[in-house]
């Protein structure tokens, strides 16, 4: 199957992408040589999902200059440069600060010294939200959040 990344302005974007072809094993993304870093498509692997919750990488794609193209599982679904950060997750930390008349959480003591982590998101740009769950994670270790 091939694929044209789309063009906004000078600019050339990709995000999140279905395959949709049944029995598709190889993709093309024919301009991917227009990416603002091209380089960054050697040797990178993709990620595929049977079920758009589960995601794997991709074995490794080839860049020859031009395409950028890759393998995946005859039965993958979906392919995406970065797996979407599950809305459900999103859902639970909105409702933990609503619960507690919040825009944020708050670990530890505000009295203290403060470190603040800010997160957004752009399509195909999840790997912020999964730093900040694991931030959260690693510094409350089984404690309850406040």
């Amino acid at each position: 199957m091939e694929i044209l990344l789309e063009k906004e302005s000078n600019i050339t974007k990709h995000g999140f992408f279905c395959k949709i072809q049944n029995g598709t094993d190889h993709i093309i993304i024919k301009n991917a040589y227009q990416s603002n870093y091209a380089k960054g498509w050697k040797d990178y692997a993709p990620f595929q999902s049977i079920d758009g919750i589960t995601w794997e990488r991709t074995p490794p794609g080839n860049f020859n200059g031009k395409e950028f193209s890759f393998f995946i599982k005859k039965d993958a679904n979906y392919v995406c440069w970065f797996p979407p950060y599950q809305i459900n997750k999103i859902q639970e930390m909105n409702s933990f600060c609503n619960k507690h008349n919040e825009n944020m959480i708050v670990i530890g003591n505000l009295n203290h010294p403060k470190i603040i982590l800010l997160s957004g998101q752009h399509p195909g740009e999840s790997m912020g939200l999964y730093f900040i769950e694991g931030v959260i994670n690693t510094i409350n270790e089984g404690n309850n959040i406040r």
